[in-house]
């Protein structure tokens, strides 16, 4: 509803012919919650659970989604949160009567604007066939990983791998410049030696060429 809409926080709310926004409005089976921006997933040095306010007063709130949702009606998220918060709001909509998936992407802009993004699933089994043809629309690794929880997981999983291996590929070409090996062919033969990895490709053009600063890729 209008009303709904409104009630969003502005530096997260959908333009209206984003067609997240159309999907949220029209379809009574699945419901789409995708343009809630990653939040930091590092809660300093307390003990408290992390928690993600904003995410769960959009799902949970009182003019919230779970709230608004019909018996057996699928809710979907595809934040990259902690996967507490994915299992609350999943027990939210089971209060409700409704189905939630937590289904986190993967494959950045790219894989965004080409359909080929990596879409891992938690949730319940009959939920995810439910909501299977629309993720067939934005990805072509689409996965049913396990319950609640188990898409968030997964997708953190991957993060820890990104960020690792980022770092990993940012020192290896340093060492490599600092040897006065030529980037692009140390690239070349790691791709295809143990060495290689998604992180070394992707980071070693922009490497080579500096271009940091425009770049989509972690290495900046």
């Amino acid at each position: 509803s209008e009303e709904w809409y409104s009630s969003i926080p502005k530096d997260v709310r959908p333009r209206k012919d984003q067609p997240f926004y159309h999907l949220l409005a029209e379809n009574n089976e699945v419901t789409y919650e995708a343009y809630v921006s990653e939040q930091n997933l590092v809660n300093d040095d307390s003990d408290e659970p992390i928690k993600h306010p904003l995410i769960e007063e959009i799902f949970t709130g009182k003019k919230g989604i779970v709230g608004n949702a019909s018996k057996d009606q699928v809710l979907v998220y595809h934040c990259t949160v902690d996967i507490n918060t994915s299992k609350r709001c999943a027990s939210s909509a089971n209060e409700a009567g409704a189905i939630f998936l937590d289904a986190p992407i993967s494959g950045g802009p790219l894989g965004a604007s080409s359909g080929t993004l990596a879409i891992m699933v938690g949730g319940n089994k009959t939920g995810f066939e439910k909501a299977q043809p629309y993720f067939e629309r934005m990805g072509t690794n689409v996965k049913h990983m396990g319950p609640n929880g188990a898409g968030t997981a997964m997708k953190l999983i991957n993060q820890l791998l990104v960020g690792i291996n980022t770092v990993a590929a940012a020192e290896a070409f340093a060492l490599a410049n600092s040897a006065g090996v030529d980037i692009e062919l140390a690239a070349t033969l790691l791709g295809v030696s143990w060495g290689g990895s998604t992180m070394v490709e992707s980071s070693a053009p922009i490497t080579y060429s500096r271009q940091f600063a425009n770049s989509q890729d972690p290495v900046r």
